[in-house]
């Protein structure tokens, strides 16, 4: 099992607080335990992941969509045609488009299905996606790892797009500002250096 690269106050967000890491053979996922993969496509973790699966083993290289936005993951660095907006200062994180989700059924446990997980803020700010619902066993004893709204699949409306896209946008320019400002700090910082050097020198 590869070692988590979380601190200790995030591991059991991500692995779920009644999960002992060290068990050889960890409890079935219940059903409503949906975990959603952050994979690049041809990625070590990836490969990992599913000789892990083969292997009997649940957990591995995996992260809660919640925790994911929580640590400050950007989709578009995990999964292809997905797109992310950050809030003003990075306090917020949403997503919109489509992420591979691994889940079981009521009367399979022992196998995973795997589907496209199409994500979309709603005017609620929290998140649709179109796993099959009907599917899925409501357990109420169950803490779902993922802070989702789970609901059968739309399509988006004209004027959300436009406002996704507008988001979008203004995104993009706040994060190019934070990374130009960051690159201005970085220069003023090692100018400064290098200017104590020269004073120590002479």
């Amino acid at each position: 099992m590869p070692k988590n690269q979380y601190g200790p106050a995030d591991k059991a967000a991500v692995w779920g607080e009644d999960v002992d890491q060290n068990r050889s053979n960890p409890r079935p996922k219940a059903i409503s335990d949906v975990i959603v993969h952050f994979w690049k496509k041809d990625s070590m973790d990836r490969r990992e992941a599913l000789a892990m699966f083969d292997n009997g083993n649940r957990f591995g290289p995996l992260i809660a969509l919640g925790t994911a936005l929580r640590l400050g993951f950007r989709l578009r660095d995990f999964a292809d045609n997905s797109r992310v907006l950050q809030g003003i200062g990075g306090v917020e994180i949403i997503t919109a488009g489509s992420i591979k989700v691994r889940y079981y059924l009521d009367d399979d446990h022992d196998r995973l299905h795997e589907t496209d997980f199409h994500v979309l803020e709603n005017l609620a700010g929290d998140y649709e996606a179109n796993l099959p619902t009907e599917d899925i066993v409501e357990d109420p004893n169950v803490v779902p790892l993922v802070a989702i709204t789970v609901a059968k699949k739309r399509a988006p409306t004209e004027e959300e797009l436009k406002s996704l896209e507008d988001r979008i946008r203004e995104a993009e320019k706040a994060a190019d500002r934070a990374e130009k400002e960051r690159e201005t700090r970085k220069a003023a910082e090692k100018d400064k250096r290098a200017k104590g050097k020269g004073k120590a020198t002479a």
